[in-house]
């Protein structure tokens, strides 16, 4: 999985597997902290370069990383 992902932790392409996704995702956020609108966008906007940062906002959302 390392090379997902540069060594200041920006995902470079997104994972074939599921479980994969789950892991870069999950790291980016803390858990039992609220976060803003403004920041769940933001946060997958910095953490990639590959081009699809809504990607990345919809499996926040239906992971239920956040409520």
């Amino acid at each position: 999985m390392t090379a997902l992902i540069t060594d200041d932790g920006i995902v470079t392409r997104w994972p074939a597997k599921a479980a994969d996704r789950v892991l870069i995702l999950a790291a980016k956020f803390e858990a039992g902290r609220d976060y803003s609108e403004c920041e769940v966008n933001d946060i997958p906007k910095r953490h990639h370069n590959f081009g699809d940062w809504a990607l990345l906002r919809r499996i926040v959302r239906k992971r239920s990383f956040l409520a």
